[in-house]
Parts: structure tokens; C-alpha cells; sequence
């Protein structure tokens, strides 16, 4: 009997201070805000060819990605979804040549040639995009489901674009390509 009451003794002295004992601080868990695996710290993203995002003085830049089970595709649809933000870019800088030249313009025959030009430089460069350069290009796969993910980054140069749209208005005299050619590059020069 005697050990059964030393035994209680040591089981009730034990209870007394196990609760005491758990509220110590671990020093791993004693931060100001708490671990939660399912909502981890945001991951910063590193994309490729980052650099080339931004057009230069010299030169419209356009960046782009497409994902596909083959290289050779995705390859073929970053290439085409580059120069269309190209083509986009170019034809943003037209539409304000365009109205610019259109405010300027002193008879209906010059605001309907204007017009005119605009779309067709428009329609022109949607068509075909001369002299690009391939700036980089980078080829990843994901290791998950085969996936290529193509990176390609291209620009043309500005005064290139200019001389090639002004050549291409039809029914102008040189004077009037010249004062284009110079509106274009006036132009391209402020994207």
C-alpha cells in the first residue's frame, strides 16, 4: 500500500506540473508569424529574355512564349506571337502619323490619301515584317508532361520600317514619300 501512495504521489505531482511544463516556448516555434505549408512565401519569377522587352531608339523590340509537344511548333508560334506584338507596336505608331497628318491636311483629297496610306501601311506590315532580328530565343520542357516552352525575343529596326512603308505608297511623289519617310521616323522616334 505504501507503494501504491508513493506511486499516487508521483502520478498527481506529475499532473500538477505537466501543464506548466507545455507552456514553455520552443525557440524554433517562437516567430511573428506563423509556418503555414499550404500558404508558402511568394516566389519572385525570373522570365527569359526580360531584357529585350523594352523598344530602343533604334529599334521596335517584341518579346514572346508558346508551349506545344513539339519544339518545332512552339518554336513557329513564339516567332508568330512576337512579330505580331511587333506588327501592333509599328501600327500604333502609324495610326498617329496618320491622324497627326490628317489634322494637318488641307483638302478632302489629302485627308482621303492619308487615310488611305495608313491602312495600307497597316495592312502591309500585318502582311510581312522585313529585316527582324532574332535577338534570343530560349527552349525549356516541362519535366511533368513533355511540354516545349519557347522564349523568343526579335526587333526591327525603326528607320528600316519607315523607309520600306514609305516606299510602298503608291500614287505620291518622291517629296511626299520623303515627308513620310520623316513623319514616320518623327513618329516611331516618340514609341
Amino acid at each position: 500500500m505504501k507503494n501504491s501512495k508513493k506511486y499516487l504521489l508521483e502520478v498527481l505531482a506529475l499532473a500538477a506540473v505537466l501543464p506548466f511544463a507545455a507552456c514553455a516556448s520552443d525557440p524554433v516555434a517562437a516567430t511573428s508569424t506563423q509556418y503555414r505549408p499550404e500558404n508558402p512565401a511568394p516566389i519572385k519569377i525570373v522570365e527569359p529574355l526580360a531584357e529585350y522587352l523594352n523598344d530602343t531608339d533604334e529599334a521596335f523590340r517584341a518579346r514572346a512564349s508558346a508551349e506545344a509537344m513539339s519544339a518545332m511548333a512552339a518554336q513557329k508560334a513564339a516567332m508568330m506571337n512576337a512579330k505580331v506584338e511587333l506588327a501592333g507596336k509599328i501600327n500604333t505608331a502609324i495610326d498617329s502619323v496618320g491622324k497627326s497628318s490628317t489634322e494637318t491636311a488641307q483638302d478632302d483629297a489629302a485627308i482621303t490619301t492619308q487615310t488611305n496610306f495608313r491602312e495600307l501601311a497597316k495592312a502591309h506590315v500585318d502582311q510581312t515584317l522585313n529585316n527582324i532580328h532574332v535577338l534570343g530565343q530560349e527552349t525549356f520542357r516541362d519535366p511533368v508532361d513533355g511540354r516545349y516552352i519557347v522564349y523568343v525575343a526579335i526587333e526591327v529596326n525603326k528607320k528600316a520600317v519607315a523607309d520600306t512603308l514609305a516606299n510602298k505608297a503608291s500614287q505620291t511623289s518622291p517629296e511626299q514619300k520623303a515627308k513620310l519617310r520623316a513623319a514616320l521616323e518623327t513618329a516611331f522616334e516618340e514609341k
